[in-house]
């Protein structure tokens, strides 16, 4: 399974996990669809999409009438393809409470609500303040009232120290938590110099693509030689992709610009932070954050192991023929293509030709164009992009145009070697699938077209 910042990787495998809580089955449900297709049978596979699809439209914070009608279509579709498991002897029924609870979520939530707040996760971190430390603060005997008494001794020193720090520093100084907490993301951004995306074209779901990038005010790693770019950061045609780059920004031939030796330096980012527009279904968060790597591999400092790299798909906004892809029109992908981002570089000063000339820039290597949605599982497809004589497909573009990471699941189909690790199968494999289970928003950016008619 290849990385991604966001996706937990089990090096053990899921039979060793001792205790299966929420998070592991998050985590687990993130990448459970894709990996299994092509390797079980057609109604098996739409059992699990469905199901799966079911549990992500149940996690929307706000519904309409159309979201809540695909999960009910979602949960008749697994009803549909669920008797596949008892005609293969792995399982004799399915009387399940928490099944027949899912018959009941439309109805729960149009009488009460979203159902956002049924799970324990949220005051599950006060139980350390609420139970383990009153207890530990009681004699051990008839502690349920010892624990009531230290508790509201504690609630009241609390309410206090706040009174007394508003009466020293007086009324007008006091804030909302929430101007407090949008003044610490300012002062954190303070260390970044921020890159707005260009506008992005007219479609159904324009607003998902007005995105914020922001890089590190000094670059990670400055000073890196062209041969330690082809190297470390497997950019192997760094100097050609560049030299094209250069001529679309100037008259003449800029390849006499570059060195024949390889002896230039161009300083580098380890990674770009993608700051997200607000999507009301899934979250009232002013802001979601997003990152896009590309780090070469490295020794660790104590021994001879070596940490893997972490060179990160994503989704990055084309131009002409490349954005006329029917299978995607109408949709949050209309105009978009994956991308494997190798390095995150600036362009040096004697290179620049004018001052409006994009300076932060990308080496990518692209993948095709996204394939029909597959029938079972809806999701679509890509493979790497070469050129006449296998070559991959290279280019150099400014860091604006990406939209934000992506996931990609190898096609392994119904074996997969065992030897590979998640860097060599991405390296290997030829075809991949776009992960659209990657997190709520993405799920929810990746609906078809109609569904788009229907925001809040």
């Amino acid at each position: 399974m290849a990385r991604h910042h966001s996706v937990r990787h089990f090096k053990n495998g899921i039979p060793f996990v001792s205790q299966w809580t929420g998070t592991e089955h998050k985590e687990m449900e993130k990448v459970f669809v894709p990996m299994l297709s092509g390797a079980i049978q057609p109604r098996a596979l739409q059992a699990a999409r469905a199901v799966v699809d079911f549990i992500y439209f149940a996690s929307f914070h706000q519904h309409t009438s159309e979201s809540l009608g695909r999960m009910e279509q979602a949960l008749a579709d697994f009803h549909e393809y669920k008797d596949i498991f008892i005609t293969l002897g792995r399982r004799d029924h399915f009387n399940i409470p928490k099944l027949h609870s899912m018959l009941h979520y439309q109805a729960a939530i149009r009488l009460l609500g979203s159902c956002d707040g049924y799970n324990t996760e949220s005051p599950e971190r006060l139980h350390i303040d609420y139970a383990k430390d009153a207890y530990r603060a009681s004699n051990k005997r008839d502690y349920t009232e010892q624990m009531a008494h230290w508790l509201s001794r504690q609630e009241a020193v609390t309410e206090f120290d706040k009174y007394i720090r508003w009466a020293i520093a007086g009324p007008l100084v006091a804030q909302d938590s929430s101007d407090e907490d949008m003044n610490s993301d300012d002062e954190s951004d303070s260390d970044e110099r921020l890159a707005r995306a260009p506008a992005a074209p007219r479609l159904a779901v324009a607003t998902y693509l007005d995105h914020q990038l922001s890089l590190p005010r000094h670059p990670s790693v400055p000073s890196v030689t062209v041969n330690c770019i082809q190297r470390d950061y497997k950019a192997e045609f760094f100097l050609d992709a560049l030299s094209v780059y250069l001529n679309k920004m100037r008259p003449a031939d800029a390849r006499h610009l570059l060195s024949p030796d390889g002896v230039d330096r161009f300083d580098v980012y380890k990674q770009v932070t993608i700051v997200r527009p607000r999507v009301l279904v899934i979250t009232n968060a002013l802001k979601l954050r997003d990152k896009v790597r590309a780090v070469p591999a490295k020794r660790a400092k104590r021994g001879t192991a070596l940490i893997p790299g972490h060179f990160d798909m994503a989704l990055v906004r084309v131009e002409g023929v490349s954005s006329l892809n029917p299978h995607t029109a109408g949709t949050f992908l209309e105009g978009l293509q994956v991308a494997q981002v190798r390095l995150l570089f600036q362009l040096p000063e004697y290179l620049r030709y004018h001052p409006r000339q994009p300076v932060d820039l990308a080496y990518v290597e692209w993948m095709t164009l996204f394939s029909a949605q597959d029938p079972l599982t809806y999701t679509h497809s890509v493979s790497r992009s070469t050129r006449r004589g296998g070559q991959r497909n290279a280019e150099i573009i400014p860091i604006s145009r990406i939209v934000h990471s992506c996931h990609l699941i190898p096609k392994f189909g119904t074996e997969c070697n065992r030897a590979w690790t998640a860097d060599i199968a991405v390296e290997n494999c030829k075809s991949f699938i776009l992960n659209r289970w990657l997190d709520v928003a993405t799920f929810y950016e990746f609906q078809p077209r109609d569904f788009y008619a229907l925001r809040l």
